[in-house]
Formats: C-alpha cells, structure tokens, sequence
C-alpha cells in the first residue's frame, strides 16, 4: 500500500504543481476550466460598410443603416417610459405579402452584424426565394 501512495505521489505531482490537474483555476476568457466549451458566438461576415444594395435599378441604402424606433421599457408598465431601440433591415427581396427574417446576435453589439442582411447567410437565403425582408 505504501509503494502505491509513493507511485501516486511521484505520478500525480507534476500534475497538480504544473496545473495540469488543478481545480478552481479558470481560463483566460471566463471560463471555470478549460474542458468547459466556449460561448458561441455568430461570426462576423465580412463586407464593406457603405456596399449599397439594388432593386430593380433602383440604389437602396446601404446595408450598414442603422434606424430606430422608440420601443417600451416594459409593455406592462408604459409609463416608464421608453427608448431608442436601433436596428437595421432591407427590402432588397421584398415582396408585399412575403416574410420578415429576424436574426440576433444575442447579446452582442449589432452594429458590425450588417452582413447577416445578405444572402451571404441564412437569413438572406431564407429571404431572397420567398421574397422577405431581413431585418
């Protein structure tokens, strides 16, 4: 019993002293340990800023255009007030009658999330057939 403790001692050592085999020491970008995956996160797609979309001709304005609207602060409790909820969208495949795709990044800043507007991504794929905005 005491050469296996030895042997567990001389194995486990390098281990727990290195940080291999540590517990409550957390990775670099918040994480409790590193076998815990990552947040996932949607990726950026890249195009240029002022990259103008057309329809029948006709310029629309660019992807990156950011509009706002006054959204509720709570819709059960108006009197709070409100505030300037912005958001970006085109109508480059817009049909009256066809759908409205919505995507998010969740959490994140939207504002360098234009590209998701395209049918570079799934919501403008979804879009462009069926004759949708994306928003």
């Amino acid at each position: 019993m005491k050469l296996f403790q030895a042997l567990s001692f001389v194995i486990l050592s390098p281990l727990i002293f290195t940080g291999v085999y540590s517990v409550g020491i957390s990775s670099l970008d918040g994480r409790p340990n590193g076998n815990i995956p990552p947040h996932p996160a949607m990726p950026l797609v890249a195009l240029p800023a002022d990259m103008k979309p057309l329809r029948d001709g006709i310029e629309l304005p660019p992807y990156s255009t950011i509009y706002y609207f006054d959204q509720l602060i709570d819709h059960k409790k108006p009197e709070l007030g409100t505030f300037k909820q912005r958001y970006m969208f085109t109508w480059e495949y817009y049909q009256k009658g066809g759908p409205i795709i919505l995507s998010t990044p969740g959490e994140g800043n939207a504002a360098t999330y234009f590209g998701y507007l395209t049918n570079r991504t799934v919501p403008g794929l979804l879009a462009q057939p069926n004759h949708g905005a994306t928003i």
